[in-house]
């Protein structure tokens, strides 16, 4: 198991049980970090991940245009 990979703060390494393993993220989400050829980053996943999508999922994609692929707005508000 290599925790040495990711970034802390953007979840990519505080939640990988198992690097390099699909699904390795908590709950059994899909965890893959981004790549040379798949450089865009996805939070969630896609709706055909069915169980392997989920709050804690991220994995990187090509960054073509897909009709299964959304996004979601997040705004934070600091005191």
């Amino acid at each position: 198991t290599d925790h040495a990979r990711g970034t802390i703060g953007t979840a990519t390494k505080e939640t990988l049980k198992t690097f390099g393993s699909n699904p390795g993220g908590w709950n059994g989400d899909f965890s893959r970090l981004v790549n040379s050829s798949d450089a865009w980053a996805l939070r969630g996943g896609l709706a055909s991940d069915t169980t392997g999508a989920g709050v804690f999922a991220f994995y990187g994609l090509t960054g073509v245009a897909g009709a299964s692929v959304g996004f979601r707005l997040v705004l934070a508000l600091t005191a």
